[in-house]
């Protein structure tokens, strides 16, 4: 933007010198462009315009212009430098989300270890902006440190994992410590008991969830790190230790008190595990009273209405051993109980102890009692319990035909039924596995339409496993090895395009799952990137909107329009 010189003497150049002058005075940044003066002095910063009027330089503490008769001469430095100067400059004013973009951003000379010293240094800075930051400031920070072709530091490590505790995501923060050596956790305090205030978290979320196995993972890392600490989070991995313990030793309704009525009301998911091990240990060496009494126990500290899926197989074990013994009404009492979690496995179960009452009742000379109550079962839903009373009623010349034409279509149904698990394999593309299902098929069903299926497809599936092993040319795994090369420099139109060739020309190959798979990191890639890239553009609209702004104050100020051309 062009001036009248009286107006540019006035409004420009004072303040100008004043700042200038001021700038002199300041400490200067560690090193990018570099201004000599022929006073002597030298002006560091980032060189952004320099003309027949002067050199504008951003520096730590504002943009400065410094005419062109003051100036001896320049030297720039490289991009790398300035864009280090520039986050520098960003961190010292407070905005870490801004240094962290200038640093962690592709087309500079990238000095991983200077970046990630900076990174370090400037730590606390960004832990404290954390909370705040924009989903594609944390996007770019969590990028910069997994998505590196070795193994980040496990101080940058365990500050990203203290950066996602302070956004909430705990699970992530969880995952990052576990990718850190404990010895390098407890070398000092600090660090030590940032991990465990992380795994704390992380493992009440746990519990909450019934994630069982992420729980216990989370409790060996606490114990390893800080034994002392886990007294109260980890109650659970010694209870179920003595537990164990007391099963081992046969002390069976101990261990079920201890699991049912101690632990199961503070980690329900980890109890129920346990204790749905006890009780199938148990049954194996106790009968009768016995048995009853351990599942009266456990059953009795189940929550009423929910569980989870081994809370959901206790109850039905439960149901299961009382029609064994005889104690129909017990069943359904526990068959209810069953139902209040799981209707549709409580109303089976109804069913069972409903067919087992009726087959205590029913004469086994009776053979046509005994098809009936088949007849019935298999109203009811229960194919195994009426398979086997058609095999009781077949012994009958009486009903012997219309006995075997129900077993005849229960086979059908079975069949269809598990050929359509072989199915699944081979759409799946597991030929291997649908091989070896198909074959058992066969052998259990060496007769009918589904046997001869199943034999026709044995033979697609070894021509798939044969072609798949022929188009596993090496073109195809170096131009999948491009892709990926070309993944990692940043030109990702380029790896989408081979990857989109290999899908067509190696379909239903291994070569064209995993350009899938590379397919879709790419593709998140740059949407990531394209993310990131999305506060740029605002600052650049926000600052043509303050260009506008000063351009109306100018022409307010000289009384006359500015010429857009000599404004641009």
């Amino acid at each position: 933007m062009r001036y009248p010189a009286r107006q540019a003497c006035r409004v420009v150049q004072v303040p100008r010198l004043l700042l200038f002058g001021l700038f002199l005075c300041c400490p200067l940044p560690a090193s990018a462009d570099t201004v000599f003066l022929r006073s002597g002095k030298q002006v560091e910063g980032v060189v952004e315009e320099q003309g027949s009027r002067g050199v504008s330089v951003r520096t730590r503490q504002g943009r400065v212009t410094i005419p062109a008769s003051n100036v001896e001469r320049v030297e720039k430095d490289t991009r790398r430098a300035n864009a280090t100067v520039d986050a520098r400059n960003a961190f010292g004013q407070g905005e870490a989300a801004r240094a962290l973009a200038l640093i962690i951003r592709p087309g500079t000379d990238a000095n991983p270890a200077e970046t990630d010293r900076m990174v370090l240094e400037w730590g606390p800075d960004i832990l404290k902006q954390a909370a705040g930051a924009s989903p594609a400031d944390a996007a770019r920070f969590v990028s910069y440190v997994q998505d590196r072709p070795t193994s980040a530091p496990d101080a940058l490590r365990f500050l990203l994992a203290r950066y996602l505790v302070q956004r909430g995501d705990v699970a992530g923060a969880s995952a990052e410590i576990h990718t850190i050596p404990p010895m390098w956790l407890t070398g000092r305090d600090d660090l030590r008991a940032g991990a465990v205030d992380i795994l704390r978290r992380s493992i009440s979320r746990l519990i909450a969830l019934q994630d069982t196995s992420a729980a216990l993972a989370d409790l060996r890392l606490l114990a390893a790190i800080a034994p002392e600490q886990i007294s109260g989070q980890s109650r659970s991995r010694f209870e179920i230790g003595e537990a164990d313990r007391l099963a081992s030793a046969g002390r069976w309704q101990e261990a079920v008190t201890l699991l049912a009525r101690d632990l199961l009301p503070v980690a329900p998911a980890l109890a129920a595990e346990s204790l749905g091990d006890v009780l199938r240990a148990a049954q194996t060496v106790t009968t009768g009273p016995e048995l009853l009494r351990l599942y009266d126990t456990a059953v009795a500290n189940l929550p009423e209405t929910t569980g989870t899926d081994e809370m959901r197989a206790i109850l039905a074990n439960n149901v299961r051993i009382r029609i064994e013994a005889g104690d129909f009404q017990g069943a359904r009492n526990a068959a209810d109980r069953l139902g209040r979690v799981d209707p549709d496995n409580g109303a089976a179960w109804l069913h069972r102890v409903e067919f087992a009452q009726r087959r205590a009742a029913t004469d086994p000379d009776d053979m046509l009692a005994q098809y009936r109550l088949g007849t019935w079962a298999l109203e009811m839903g229960l194919e195994d319990e009426a398979r086997s009373q058609f095999l009781i009623a077949s012994r009958s010349v009486r009903v012997r035909e219309n006995a075997r034409l129900q077993l005849e279509l229960l086979s059908v149904k079975e069949q269809k039924a598990e050929f359509g698990k072989v199915s699944a394999l081979f759409e799946t593309g597991n030929f291997r596995d649908a091989i070896v299902a198909a074959e058992a098929f066969r052998k259990r069903y060496p007769r009918g339409d589904y046997a001869r299926e199943a034999g026709a497809l044995v033979e697609v599936a070894k021509y798939r496993m044969t072609r798949e092993r022929d188009v596993k040319a090496p073109q195809a795994f170096t131009l999948l090895q491009n892709a990926e090369h070309l993944h990692l420099q940043g030109r990702n139109d380029e790896a989408i395009a081979i990857l989109d060739r290999l899908s067509v020309d190696y379909a239903g190959s291994g070569v064209s799952r995993q350009a899938s798979a590379l397919r879709t990191r790419v593709r998140e890639t740059m949407r990531r990137r394209s993310e990131a890239n999305a506060p740029i553009a605002e600052q650049q609209e926000a600052q043509l909107r303050k260009i506008e702004e000063i351009r109306r104050f100018t022409e307010k100020l000289t009384g006359r329009p500015l010429d857009p051309q000599q404004d641009q």
